[in-house]
């Protein structure tokens, strides 16, 4: 066997590392050979190493430019690496040379992905697609911009087309299942993820989501295929926490709350330790906002238009997503869960250090929508649901000045318990793998609703959630009144909602509203004592321990 016969073998086994041993002196010695360039580029490019696959890709199309091919992984690993001017020109020369190869199109797709415009990303996948309708992963990526488009039906479609050219592809088929999931269906979406877990077993994220909605008397499989994948010593250690988190799911589940809690704690004691929170970055962003709107500006804002935005505020799992709901059960109301605009946009205006101008305030409302996911024609409403726009309401307020808001204000030893029993991985909420941290960002919510009360206390309604859960009526028809909606009997019935839902609630709002959360730290008291001794007992005198 020669060679590169070795060298394939290796990576077709995964073996990329020897393969790489391999290859790399071969390359070095024979800097003009494009096919062993080339193939030099995938023994790291296979291996998830795009910049180190760069040099190789780009020595073969040196070598050989006539190679459409070589371009093409050149192209691709510039695309996986964000270096998105040069793979943009590289995108225009393959399609300008081979206009019916559908490949630089999903390339020039995930360019528009990648920057967050995905009606463009749509647009490229569709003419990838056209051009061959098996490309399975022009498919997945034209079904995740619809998923940030809101389009529900057509995300669907497109997972459940991919997951059939694919049948054996097992990120098909859990990407298949999500979307199944957020839009509530249970049944269909474990019998996805079942089929994805028989193609790779022990696969962390698949188990964490099975053991959140799977029935219970398969919840003992669940744990024992957790535990076993955790006994391999995954090298990830976001792998072994989420393996962690899918036993101590299926543990508290099965009524076994003490273990599952003492599990709870070694899997966040992982997160911390490989990602930490940064205090001060955001007492710093505290100060910076609460300074530039320190009260309504005197400057003319933009003119209202429609719809009209409700953004839905409060620490994570505080019922945020049982408010959007129950609005989302209003005629001309339009749910479009947690944006990311609104903290995008506010970053970038800090970044800039521009003072509050009429000018700014336009520019960041036109900005915000031109973002959105579209909204029916007939909406007069949309809700923004992300908890964190608590921090950005002085901004939003001027911004849009026919907004309304509603802060959800619920037990924050509640909040804790419920925040710990899952795993928050997205950027801004590394906090909540730290209970002294998770007091800290309580202080701090109450810190910026005590400055926003003080400087536009009319714009905000404020929902108590043990209130709101034990008397939906008298609830319900407070937040409409404060939206100015009229209020109808399909308000008391969120669970009827077909609104999708992408958050850890996705299980929870499906039900009937209950009171069996409430106070549901209790038992758990001791466990916690780390976070209430770190409340601010200023903010928090009906709970905080006294300093």
């Amino acid at each position: 066997m020669d060679i590169v016969q070795k060298i394939n073998k290796l990576m077709a086994a995964g073996d990329y590392a020897a393969a790489q041993k391999r290859i790399r002196p071969l390359a070095k010695k024979e800097p003009r050979n494009a096919g062993l360039q080339n193939m030099a580029g995938l023994t790291f490019a296979k291996g998830g190493q795009h910049k180190a696959a760069l040099q190789y890709f780009v020595a073969a199309v040196k070598a050989a430019p006539e190679q459409t091919d070589f371009r093409y992984n050149l192209t691709l690993s510039l695309v996986l690496c964000g270096e998105d001017a040069k793979a943009a020109g590289q995108i225009d020369r393959l399609i300008s040379a081979a206009p019916d190869d559908p490949r630089p199109w999903h390339m020039r797709a995930m360019l528009y992905q990648n920057a967050g415009t995905h009606k463009e990303a749509v647009k490229a996948a569709t003419e990838a697609i056209s051009r061959d309708p098996q490309m399975a992963d022009a498919l997945n990526l034209r079904a995740v911009a619809y998923t940030f488009l809101r389009d529900d039906a057509a995300a669907l479609a497109d997972f459940q087309a991919a997951a059939e050219r694919r049948p054996d592809d097992s990120k098909t088929l859990r990407q298949l299942g999500k979307q199944l999931s957020q839009m509530g269906l249970q049944e269909r979406a474990l019998e996805a993820w079942g089929r994805a877990l028989r193609l790779t077993p022990g696969h962390p994220n698949t188990l964490a989501r099975v053991a959140e909605v799977c029935p219970p008397d398969t919840l003992p499989q669940v744990r024992e295929a957790a535990e076993k994948a955790l006994t391999a010593r995954p090298a990830d250690p976001a792998d072994r926490a989420q393996l962690m988190l899918a036993a101590a799911t299926a543990m508290h589940r099965s009524g076994k709350a003490s273990q599952a809690m003492e599990l709870l704690h070694r899997l966040h004691a992982l997160d911390a330790r490989h990602n930490p929170w940064d205090r001060r970055a955001a007492r710093k962003e505290f100060e910076r906002m609460t300074s530039l709107f320190p009260a309504a500006p005197d400057i003319s804002r933009p003119a209202a238009q429609t719809p009209s935005p409700v953004f839905v505020t409060g620490l994570p799992r505080s019922g945020t997503t049982l408010v959007e709901m129950i609005l989302s059960r209003a005629q001309g109301v339009v749910a479009r869960g947690e944006l990311p605009m609104a903290a995008a946009r506010a970053q970038a205006f800090l970044a800039t250090g521009r003072p509050v101008t009429a000018e700014a305030l336009a520019d960041f409302a036109k900005g915000f929508r031109a973002d959105m996911p579209p909204v029916p024609a007939d909406a007069a409403f949309f809700t923004d649901k992300m908890p964190a726009n608590f921090r950005y309401i002085g901004l939003l307020a001027d911004a849009f000045p026919d907004a309304r808001f509603v802060c959800v204000e619920r037990d924050p030893r509640d909040v804790a318990l419920s925040m710990w029993r899952r795993r928050f991985v997205t950027e801004g909420m590394n906090f909540a793998s730290s209970l002294p941290d998770i007091a800290d960002y309580a202080n701090l919510f109450a810190l910026y609703m005590r400055h926003w009360q003080a400087t536009c206390a009319d714009r905000i309604l404020t929902v108590r959630y043990e209130d709101l859960v034990s008397d939906m009526d008298s609830g319900t028809r407070a937040i409409a009144e404060h939206c100015g909606l009229t209020w109808t009997g399909d308000m008391l019935h969120p669970e009827e909602s077909d609104a999708r839902v992408e958050t850890a609630s996705k299980d929870q709002v499906r039900a009937r509203v209950h009171t069996r959360s409430v106070g549901g730290w209790q038992q758990f008291a001791s466990d916690f004592r780390e976070f209430t001794d770190n409340l601010d007992p200023d903010l928090w005198p009906e709970i905080a321990t006294p300093g």
